[in-house]
Protein backbone atom coordinates (compact mmCIF):
# COMPACT_ATOMS: atom_id res chain seq x y z
CA UNK A 1 0.00 0.00 0.00
CA UNK A 2 1.55 3.72 -1.22
CA UNK A 3 1.33 6.51 0.89
CA UNK A 4 -0.99 9.16 -0.66
CA UNK A 5 0.49 12.29 -2.10
CA UNK A 6 -1.10 15.27 -0.10
CA UNK A 7 -2.56 17.76 -2.38
CA UNK A 8 -1.54 21.60 -3.44
CA UNK A 9 -4.44 23.40 -4.53
CA UNK A 10 -4.38 27.20 -5.10
CA UNK A 11 -7.13 29.21 -5.05
CA UNK A 12 -8.24 31.20 -8.33
CA UNK A 13 -7.32 34.57 -5.90
CA UNK A 14 -4.02 33.29 -5.75
CA UNK A 15 -3.38 32.65 -9.00
CA UNK A 16 -4.48 36.04 -10.11
CA UNK A 17 -2.67 38.04 -7.75
CA UNK A 18 0.41 36.17 -9.11
CA UNK A 19 -0.35 36.47 -12.63
CA UNK A 20 -0.55 40.36 -12.01
CA UNK A 21 2.48 40.80 -10.39
CA UNK A 22 4.62 38.92 -12.84
CA UNK A 23 3.16 40.38 -15.52
CA UNK A 24 4.65 43.16 -14.09
CA UNK A 25 7.63 41.80 -13.87
CA UNK A 26 7.60 40.52 -17.36
CA UNK A 27 7.84 43.89 -18.83
CA UNK A 28 10.52 45.03 -17.14
CA UNK A 29 13.00 42.15 -17.04
CA UNK A 30 11.47 38.83 -18.96
CA UNK A 31 13.94 36.58 -17.23
CA UNK A 32 13.39 37.49 -13.41
CA UNK A 33 9.86 36.91 -13.73
CA UNK A 34 10.87 33.41 -14.74
CA UNK A 35 12.84 33.08 -11.79
CA UNK A 36 10.62 34.68 -9.34
CA UNK A 37 7.79 32.82 -10.76
CA UNK A 38 10.02 29.43 -10.31
CA UNK A 39 11.18 30.51 -6.46
CA UNK A 40 7.22 30.80 -5.84
CA UNK A 41 6.49 27.49 -7.43
CA UNK A 42 9.14 25.42 -5.32
CA UNK A 43 8.17 27.46 -2.09
CA UNK A 44 4.57 26.31 -2.46
CA UNK A 45 5.68 22.21 -3.52
CA UNK A 46 7.71 22.50 -0.46
CA UNK A 47 4.28 22.85 1.77
CA UNK A 48 3.22 19.50 1.10
CA UNK A 49 6.55 17.42 1.12
CA UNK A 50 7.72 15.07 3.79
CA UNK A 51 7.73 15.49 7.02
CA UNK A 52 4.08 17.22 7.42
CA UNK A 53 4.98 20.35 9.64
CA UNK A 54 3.35 23.37 10.13
CA UNK A 55 5.15 26.00 7.40
CA UNK A 56 5.48 29.80 7.96
CA UNK A 57 4.50 32.06 10.35
CA UNK A 58 0.82 32.48 12.33
CA UNK A 59 -1.03 34.43 9.72
CA UNK A 60 -3.32 37.85 9.84
CA UNK A 61 -6.57 36.11 9.29
CA UNK A 62 -7.32 33.15 11.86
CA UNK A 63 -6.54 29.52 10.55
CA UNK A 64 -4.17 30.98 8.04
CA UNK A 65 -0.37 30.54 7.89
CA UNK A 66 1.97 32.97 5.91
CA UNK A 67 5.11 31.93 4.28
CA UNK A 68 7.60 34.10 3.09
CA UNK A 69 9.37 33.00 -0.56
CA UNK A 70 12.46 35.17 -0.19
CA UNK A 71 15.35 33.98 -2.53
CA UNK A 72 14.99 36.64 -4.85
CA UNK A 73 11.14 37.14 -4.80
CA UNK A 74 9.34 39.27 -2.85
CA UNK A 75 6.31 37.56 -2.07
CA UNK A 76 4.34 35.95 0.63
CA UNK A 77 1.69 32.97 0.17
CA UNK A 78 -0.63 32.60 2.45
CA UNK A 79 -2.12 29.53 3.37
CA UNK A 80 -4.63 26.97 5.20
CA UNK A 81 -3.17 23.47 5.91
CA UNK A 82 -4.84 20.59 6.52
CA UNK A 83 -3.30 19.26 9.22
CA UNK A 84 -4.22 15.20 9.64
CA UNK A 85 -3.73 14.82 6.06
CA UNK A 86 -0.97 17.65 5.14
CA UNK A 87 -2.89 19.01 2.48
CA UNK A 88 -2.55 22.62 1.74
CA UNK A 89 -4.35 25.12 0.02
CA UNK A 90 -3.03 28.61 -1.05
CA UNK A 91 -5.14 31.81 -0.55
CA UNK A 92 -3.10 34.66 -1.55
CA UNK A 93 0.63 34.97 -3.15
CA UNK A 94 0.96 38.71 -2.51
CA UNK A 95 3.92 40.87 -3.57
CA UNK A 96 5.34 42.48 0.23
CA UNK A 97 5.05 45.21 -0.96
CA UNK A 98 1.68 45.77 -1.83
CA UNK A 99 -0.56 46.48 1.06
CA UNK A 100 -2.48 43.47 2.67
CA UNK A 101 -5.75 43.93 4.60
CA UNK A 102 -4.43 47.20 6.10
CA UNK A 103 -1.71 45.62 8.20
Amino acid sequence: MSARKRRLDWHVDALDELAESLAWYAELNPAAARRKKAAIFRAAESLVAAPVSVPGRPGILTGTRELPVGHGAPFTLVLVREDKMGDCVVYHCMHQAREFFNR
